[in-house]
């Protein structure tokens, strides 16, 4: 029993922690995730059988009053915050503009442009990736840190709807489009400027 509710224990600190290793697994993360099920589906189990004991003994085990407390713990507050009792993407500060596309295989490409010049590139394609740096805005361009394999991008409009084209160089002809999804519409004055309340680009 007494492994079990080490186990628990550890089970909910992966839990909480997952914001910090989930995107440094690439693929093997949906692997990681269905052994985070199998384990969950794991203490299920144990929490009726041990209960079934604990009934028949009249709670009379401290031990084991002990571990059906972990496990109806660590199962309630999996259920209620399966991702964590934090959020911590809340610390990386407010999204001024987020863009995003969707590719093949229902694969995705989001990218955040935050507060105090953070930007983070998020992949969804059979995995997660993330890619954080910084950003400047001059004008209508938004140039990224030397992280990024784009090194701006251009904001502009088709059809009447805004969007971002991000090259990798100067003279990239195949640019990376994503369109923009969510604005922050009060944020004028403020350091970066807002590219989407300027004179209009037309997208290529």
């Amino acid at each position: 029993m007494r492994a079990l509710i080490l186990t628990s224990i550890l089970f909910l600190i992966v839990i909480n922690t997952s914001y910090f290793w989930r995107y440094a697994l690439g693929l093997l993360e949906i692997f990681a995730h269905l052994i985070l099920l199998g384990v969950f589906i794991f203490f299920i189990l144990m929490l009726a059988l041990h209960f079934i004991k604990a009934i028949k003994e009249k709670f009379l085990v401290r031990r084991r009053n002990i571990l059906l407390f972990c496990l109806t713990i660590v199962i309630g507050l999996t259920l209620y915050k399966p991702f964590g009792l934090i959020d911590f993407k809340k610390f990386e500060g407010e999204d001024l503009m987020i863009a995003e596309r969707e590719g093949t295989a229902n694969c995705m490409t989001r990218l955040h442009l935050k507060e105090v010049g953070l930007f983070i590139e998020e992949s969804f394609c059979f995995g997660l990736s993330r890619i954080r740096g910084t950003y400047e805005i001059e004008n209508d361009t938004i140039w990224f840190s030397n992280n990024y394999e784009y090194k701006f991008g251009i904001i502009c409009t088709l059809n009447s709807s805004k969007r971002i084209e991000l090259y990798k160089h100067s003279k990239d002809k195949k640019p990376l489009w994503l369109i923009i999804t969510t604005q922050k519409e009060d944020y004028l004055n403020e350091p970066y400027g807002n590219p989407l309340k300027r004179r209009a680009i037309y997208c290529c």
